[in-house]
């Protein structure tokens, strides 16, 4: 008999071939790390709440990690000042995109700008 021979990837309990997205975001990942930023939102007020918090995964090493994390918290911070018309309110979801995509593109830029990588950005934003 033959036996098939070629490379096999596994997703969580799936195994076969993978799209092209997936693997192009395991390579991103593998090279340039992962930042999650969670923002805390007033849903009253369309106001910040807080500072935000990021937290990193292959992306730093720790000893240049907390000045990058503080730098970036005023990054993300001056991104959802910079235009005030652009408040969390009604009509959330297109706010809610919009606020995304400005943390994601000034953050991406700033730390491109630092060091060299572009990480995978995920903004989390949370209404309380």
């Amino acid at each position: 008999g033959k036996v098939p021979i070629g490379n096999v990837y596994v997703n969580g309990l799936v195994t076969g071939e993978l799209d092209s997205t997936m693997l192009r975001d395991r390579k991103l990942l593998s090279r340039d790390g992962i930042v999650v930023v969670t923002l805390a939102i007033d849903a009253q007020r369309g106001k910040l709440v807080g500072r935000p918090c990021i937290i990193t995964r292959g992306f730093v090493d720790a000893g240049e990690s907390q000045t990058l994390i503080e730098k970036s918290q005023d990054v993300v911070v001056d991104a959802l000042n910079h235009d005030r018309k652009h408040s969390f309110g009604p009509g959330r979801l297109s706010q809610v995109n919009n606020l995304e995509a400005r943390v994601r593109n000034s953050l991406t830029k700033f730390l491109y700008e630092q060091t060299h990588r572009r990480p995978i950005i995920i903004p989390i934003i949370m209404e309380v």
